[in-house]
């Protein structure tokens, strides 16, 4: 089944293209993750192919994956770096319920 070309010429390419530099990979990985040509990717980036629910899928699960995990590192290094400064300006009691969730 193919979307209709009104919902893949706005907001689908611009979407796309936002997630995937979101998830720090270039045109030629995304492509090469999902079993797609490079010109195939661009085609879908700039509304120029219709897309699939199968291909909006695909594309979907490998890059919010890949924005969760970028998340998830994300956060433990700015928990981290908060509780070094708790540490040096709040209480105890504190810092072990904030630290150790």
């Amino acid at each position: 089944m193919r979307m209709s070309t009104e919902l893949t010429k706005f907001p689908m390419k611009d979407f796309i293209v936002k997630l995937r530099k979101s998830a720090g990979l270039s045109q030629e990985e995304l492509a090469q993750k999902l079993g797609f040509s490079r010109p195939t990717l661009v085609a879908m980036e700039k509304g120029e192919r219709d897309i699939t629910l199968t291909e909006l899928r695909k594309i979907s699960e490998i890059l919010i994956f890949r924005l969760r995990l970028y998340l998830m590192k994300s956060l433990e290094h700015h928990k981290k770096l908060i509780c070094k400064i708790l540490v040096k300006r709040l209480s105890v009691s504190f810092i072990i319920l904030f630290c150790s969730a």
